[in-house]
């Protein structure tokens, strides 16, 4: 399955909130650099920080989800 990148993170709270989101309403997401820029945070520019990878089939209603979450 190909995964794409939706949004980009400099903290790990964050990015777990929203991956949270999304497994609630059954997204296939998962966090990419999440150990190496929790472990190591002074490594957050070399990985470019924690990326929110989305299944390529539901891109579109992962977008609309995080819009709605982020506007209330």
């Amino acid at each position: 399955m190909e995964y794409v990148t939706i949004k980009y993170f400099d903290n790990y709270m964050s990015a777990n909130l929203y991956l949270n989101k999304l497994k609630s309403v059954d997204i296939n997401c998962y966090l990419k650099n999440e150990n190496s820029n929790t472990v190591l945070p002074l490594s957050l520019n070399t990985f470019g920080g924690i990326h929110l990878c989305v299944a390529a089939n539901e891109v579109d209603k992962a977008i609309n989800i995080l819009e709605e979450f982020t506007n209330h």
